[in-house]
């Protein structure tokens, strides 16, 4: 049985997204090697920024929004990581159809990260994201 992709690249996937979100409030990016603890605190602060204009809009169930604050909570890209928060905003943007958190909240139900363990459900969002034609939760599937 293949497994499913492994934290690093998860976290690279999400370092790459956090980029492209902070570039929306920042137009002075810097490199895409840029990790938080390189940061310096003018950078910090407004990375801060973007993660509360984030909550602001998962609070109002903007999937997107939810899926990018459960992959900066699964990899500690500007927030302190937390795969139980993750898998949270993971399962409120797939309960609205978004089909990379369905992906990756089926990952975390088949490596037991802030949810117990469950290969059933793992299978179940795998099946889901895979209908939404996610290729990564095809493969998943696939392997399973």
């Amino acid at each position: 049985m293949e497994l499913p992709p492994s934290p690093e690249k998860l976290c690279e996937e999400a370092q790459r997204r956090y980029w492209a979100v902070k570039s929306l409030v920042d137009s002075d990016q810097s490199s895409d090697k840029a990790t938080w603890d390189s940061f310096t605190k003018a950078q910090r602060e407004d990375i801060n920024g973007v993660i509360e204009m984030l909550r602001s809009a998962a609070g109002q169930n903007r999937a997107h929004a939810q899926f990018t604050l459960g992959v900066l909570s699964e990899c500690g890209h500007g927030l302190k990581r937390d795969y139980a928060e993750a898998a949270f905003w993971y399962e409120k943007a797939a309960e609205q159809g978004n089909a990379s958190a369905q992906d990756n909240l089926g990952t975390m139900y088949y490596s037991g990260q802030g949810v117990k363990q469950d290969y059933g459900e793992a299978v179940r969002w795998y099946q889901i994201a895979a209908a939404h034609r996610n290729a990564s939760a095809q493969a998943n599937t696939g392997s399973m």
